[in-house]
């Protein structure tokens, strides 16, 4: 089996594969065909083993999945469970993982009541065991296409429910004996609070992450200039990291006149306890235990890299089999098992500054299926970047920062002028990763791929890395790089090609916001932004890190997850909040060709600074009123109202009428009754497909009157869950059940879609 544990590596994928995807027929037939390929170019023996291995990891999946249950129902309260990790205050918010009595782990969250109650919550610590009462809820499952589905994340680690305590009486709370697993956490934990007390505001995020793996304190702005740039990688600990600690104690070992054989020996103890002090990403474990297995093999019987990595592999699925879901998992086996099997590449080689820019450029190009499909994005800027960042940080920030924290516990003013430099240092390199992100020119939105455009770049990348390492001249490699280019540019593309349109009726949480997609990229039209950031003023005690932004966080990775780069049209029906809030976010993230506001006063201050914006990014501002509205092929879009004379805001809504996917389509805004009037009254013919009901179900709008009229077939509701307005009110749903109409709301059903071509079209929604 020499060299050819990279083949079981792959059948074990399959067998986790088929299970999860209930034996979907594109993964057989991929099954299958890599199976032919073993039986036609391999052994018996190697055949048998990679047939076991599916067949194992199939049962294997089936049966950890079925374990993976809980032992709690939704009306339990109390529960005597011991903390372990360190608990985290961000804000007023209190956070931990806990385990139960009956050995199953939760999320545990609390809101802190006061300041002082902060203060000694400050004493809890990995391994106390408390008894709480208090309330089980489910996390939350997505609620919009593409989302981040926090509940598929917690099970996967084994988590299924979220417990809120009352209160967390420390007189109720008592410290157990330690394990060694949790006194490593604990010393690991004190490395972080040193550097946070210790080390500048701007600094402490990205040492504690060069150290310990903690990223919680990265500026967000900054972390995000790294994501966007695909220098991400630098800040967490991966096999850079552990092979440049392990060759530097490797290095002293021997100098202090240590045999290589205890040198050894030493790495091997070390290297489980470091997994733990650097966090235990799927980076760290992967780098250290492939390394573990070399320097075993290198002792007592010698191992190939490729084969060295394939056992590493197998090792963390038969820990747990869902690490093959996790991103860091992939992306960390995928670069890792690239570079190796790009050896002869990067060999053959002899300039230095050369080399790099491979190793960058073979990252990159494996890791660009991945990166798009979880990211959406890349930047052309990444492999330049690379090849400047990353001797920069492994020669000059990695050891600087290592070696000023030690510095710095022991010889605090020797510590002090080497965390002068580190600072000016990082300030620097920060600069330019926020200056490069802020480039868009360089970043490619390619929306989340479908499969036969992934299967696209994995044949293309394979085809480029074969010609590659056979080519002896950089012109034999122009096929494949030409057939990259193509891909590339066909998935930028993609949607001049649809001949499908949709309506999506995003779910933003208490507001408005709803994307019209046109077929064959003829218009991207947005209709309002959603709420923004809350005004709610708060004590600086109860200021979080990073507060929840539903523009950055919900609205814009959507945009960005179906490819859209240019709005044409953003239209804000009126100036509430909940309807414009993420306005200037969409205008700094998105190109906006024109900026459309109904007829009337501008009084609100976010619509005044909406427009300031606006001129200043050189978008064209168009103020519509009844009769307006424009005509792109088939698809007409009528305005209906205002007509500028309008009392109230909200009956100064933009309300726009369209036939898409022949259905007729109402979209109203905040319209309430008596603009509802008004509207029945100029158009007595008026008869509607779909309404999205105005002011999100309130018992102000939805009138008899106005619906007797337009006898809404389906109605859709934008609704935030449990809204403080406790929209939608029951009186519209009972109006609405009146006429027989079919109801969605985003509430109770998630992100609501209509996909459509010529005259004819499919409502789905997200959640169950």
């Amino acid at each position: 089996m020499k060299g050819n544990y990279l083949l079981v590596s792959i059948s074990a994928i399959f067998g986790i594969t088929l299970v999860h995807k209930a034996f979907n027929p594109f993964v057989v037939i991929l099954a299958f065909i890599f199976l032919l390929y073993v039986f036609l170019r391999f052994s018996k023996i190697v055949v048998f083993v990679c047939s076991v291995c599916i067949l194992f990891f199939m049962a294997y999946y089936l049966l950890f999945d079925l374990q993976n249950q809980t032992s709690y129902v939704e009306t339990d309260t109390f529960l005597k469970a011991k903390f372990i990790t360190s608990p985290d205050m961000n804000g007023d918010t209190f956070s931990a993982l806990i385990k139960t009595s009956t050995n199953e782990k939760m999320q545990l969250n609390y809101t802190i009541k006061s300041e002082s109650e902060k203060k000694t919550l400050t004493n809890l610590q990995i391994g106390m065991s408390c008894n709480f009462s208090g309330e089980f809820t489910r996390p939350n499952e997505s609620r919009n296409l593409n989302a981040f589905n926090y509940k598929n994340y917690l099970y996967k680690k084994k988590i299924h429910w979220i417990y809120r305590p009352d209160s967390i009486p420390l007189d109720k709370c008592y410290q157990r004996s330690l394990t060694i697993y949790e006194r490593l956490l604990l010393i690991r934990q004190a490395g972080i609070n040193y550097i946070d007390t210790h080390f500048p505001e701007g600094t402490k995020g990205i040492v504690q992450a060069l150290v310990y793996g903690e990223r919680k304190q990265i500026d967000v702005d900054i972390l995000a200039s790294y994501q966007t740039l695909g220098l991400v990688h630098l800040l967490a600990i991966s096999g850079l990291h552990v092979g440049l600690l392990t060759g530097a104690i490797y290095y002293f070992g021997i100098r202090m006149g240590l045999t290589r054989e205890a040198t050894t020996n030493i790495l091997l103890l070390m290297l489980p306890f470091y997994v733990v002090l650097a966090g235990g990403a799927p980076s760290v474990i992967r780098a250290s235990l492939m390394l573990m297995i070399l320097l075993g093999c290198i002792r007592w019987q010698k191992i190939l890299p490729i084969d060295a990595i394939s056992i590493t592999f197998l090792v963390m699925l038969l820990a747990n089999p869902y690490n093959i879901f996790e991103v860091g998992f992939q992306l960390s086996f995928v670069v890792s098992l690239s570079l190796i099997l790009s050896s002869t590449i990067i060999k053959r080689i002899t300039n230095r500054l050369f080399q790099l820019a491979t190793v960058s450029t073979i990252a990159q190009l494996c890791s660009l299926p991945i990166l798009i499909y979880y990211f959406y994005e890349i930047s052309l800027l990444s492999i330049p970047l690379n090849v400047l960042f990353v001797p920069v940080y492994s020669i000059i920030v990695l050891p600087l920062a290592i070696l000023t924290l030690g510095l710095h516990f022991f010889i605090e003013p020797i510590g002090n002028i080497l965390l002068t430099i580190l600072d000016f240092a990082l300030q620097l390199l920060n600069e330019i990763t926020i200056f490069g992100s802020s480039l868009s020119t360089f970043t490619l939105t390619l929306g989340r791929p479908n499969i036969w455009l992934m299967m696209s770049y994995l044949i293309v990348i394979i085809a480029l890395f074969v010609n590659w390492e056979k080519a002896k001249k950089i012109r034999s490699m122009t096929g494949p790089v030409i057939c990259l280019v193509v891909v590339l540019a066909f998935d930028l593309n993609s949607s001049l090609f649809n001949p499908y349109g949709q309506v999506t009726i995003i779910d933003i949480g208490q507001g408005d916001s709803i994307l019209i997609e046109l077929p064959f990229n003829k218009g991207n039209y947005l209709i309002d932004t959603g709420p923004g950031l809350s005004n709610f003023k708060k004590e600086a005690w109860q200021e979080k890190r990073r507060t929840f932004d539903t523009g950055k966080d919900i609205l814009i990775p959507f945009l960005k997850s179906k490819g859209i780069r240019t709005i044409d049209k953003l239209i804000i029906t009126h100036g509430d909040m909940d309807h414009i809030g993420n306005g200037e976010t969409i205008l700094d993230e998105l190109h906006v060709l024109e900026l459309i506001i109904g007829d009337g006063p501008i009084e609100s201050e976010l619509e005044k600074k909406l427009l300031i914006k606006s001129y200043q990014k050189k978008v064209r501002i168009k103020t519509v009123k009844r009769s307006d509205g424009w005509v792109v092929d088939e698809f007409a879009f009528q305005i209906l109202s205002p007509t500028g004379r309008e009392q109230s805001e909200n009956d100064r809504s933009i309300v726009i009428l369209t036939s898409l996917g022949d259905l007729t389509w109402l979209f109203t805004g905040d319209l309430e009754e008596q603009g509802e009037k008004d509207l029945v009254n100029s158009y007595p013919n008026l008869s509607i497909d779909v309404l999205k009901v105005g002011h999100h179900g309130s018992r102000s709008s939805s009138s008899e009157e106005f619906l007797n009229q337009i006898k809404p077939k389906i109605a859709v509701i934008s609704a935030g869950v449990n809204n403080r307005y406790n929209h939608p009110s029951p009186d519209v749903i009972k109006r609405l059940e009146d006429q027989n109409s079919i109801i969605f709301r985003t509430d109770l059903h998630g992100a609501i879609q209509y996909k459509f071509k010529k005259d004819f079209g499919t409502f789905k929604w997200i959640l169950p």
